[in-house]
């Protein structure tokens, strides 16, 4: 237990920030996860060019959204490219027994994004123990290449 930070004000932490993301800000995300036992990996790289994902779980969160840029060559229009950074509180993860890695997907605003980094390095009073955020960063993907379950 750390010097200056008691039970009390730790529970109270938790609850505004339940409060804070679930009444107030109220976004929210659907998270598809990898499922491991349909999913054929290739033997050298453990990869797979066809991934099937479980049944999306909505989780609320605090969503940070970069512009849409569109991507052109000298050959024509690309598509467009849109980057998201999410916050989801650790314990609405825990809740409801999600654990997402990088290549899982992410559905909002009508759009797929693929998780390409995960973080749960901040702390309240510098803890291990005291974890309460997970800060993941996704981009655009095409909806033609993936499989949801």
């Amino acid at each position: 237990m750390s010097l200056f930070l008691s039970d009390k004000e730790l529970l109270l932490w938790k609850d505004i920030n339940n409060e804070l993301i679930n009444n107030i800000i109220n976004q929210s995300v659907v998270i598809y996860t990898i499922n491991s036992n349909l999913t054929q990996m290739d033997d050298v790289y453990s990869e797979s060019s066809n991934k099937v994902y479980n049944a999306g779980i909505t989780v609320n969160c605090l969503i940070e959204f970069g512009e849409i840029t569109s991507e052109s060559t000298l050959l024509g229009n690309m598509g467009s490219t849109q980057e998201l950074t999410l916050y989801i509180l650790r314990s609405s993860l825990v809740d409801n027994n999600v654990f997402f890695e990088i290549g899982d997907i992410v559905y909002w605003d009508s759009k797929y994004f693929e998780l390409t980094f995960i973080d749960s390095q901040k702390r309240v009073d510098g803890l291990q123990q005291h974890r309460w955020d997970v800060q993941a960063k996704a981009k655009l993907t095409d909806l033609n290449s993936i499989s949801l379950g």
